[in-house]
């Protein structure tokens, strides 16, 4: 269960694995970027080799996708006959429109400029694709 505090969203299983983590020598946990933010005094971060060469966590190498394998994007998925409906529109459009604000305030990795600018051409396609219009 997510329990909101403040404007963060706090995970239990994520906290108690970081509490975990900082308390246990050579522990090791995966988990958020934010969890990470929020304890770096007590965690060290490893960084990864996902073929090009290790390469650490942070929101520029989670942005451009150098953080193989585990930096991951996040999906609003839809049935594409909701696509028509007038509330599943205004929510995509709000979440598109507001996405580096709801990811700032949930401590989460915003799209680049171009990353929204393309999120947004491939929601718009959608309707075109399934409906002729």
């Amino acid at each position: 269960m997510l329990e909101r505090v403040g404007i963060h969203v706090l995970d239990p299983a994520s906290a108690l694995l970081v509490q975990g983590v900082a308390g246990e020598r050579g522990g090791l946990g995966y988990f958020g970027l934010s969890y990470y933010e929020e304890n770096k005094r007590r965690l060290k971060l490893v960084k990864v080799d996902g073929g090009p060469g290790c390469v650490a966590p942070s929101i520029r190498t989670v942005q451009n996708t150098t953080y193989k394998p585990l930096g991951r994007p996040l999906f609003i998925y839809a049935r594409r006959s909701f696509f028509k409906r007038a509330e599943v529109a205004a929510f995509i459009g709000f979440a598109l429109n507001n996405q580096q604000a709801i990811a700032r305030r949930a401590d989460y990795v915003w799209l680049t400029p171009k990353q929204a600018k393309n999120a947004r051409y491939r929601y718009l396609s959608v309707p075109k694709q399934v409906f002729g219009r």
